[in-house]
């Protein structure tokens, strides 16, 4: 279904290579001890930014 509501199927597979940075921000969010790297985290959004840029031009 969320291949019909993008335009790009690479956003789909984008947005799920940040499920663990959702659930690092979620347990932040909500104080929840997590032993997850935020310099990991910060890596896979980055790759997922430039995705996004790469796609676009």
């Amino acid at each position: 279904m969320t291949f019909f509501l993008f335009s790009n199927s690479a956003y789909v597979s984008m947005m799920d290579g940040l499920i663990p940075v959702w659930f690092m921000l979620y347990y932040r969010m909500r104080n929840i001890q997590d032993d997850a790297s935020p310099k990991a985290g910060l890596l896979i959004a980055l790759a997922a930014i430039m995705i996004l840029f790469a796609v676009n031009y």
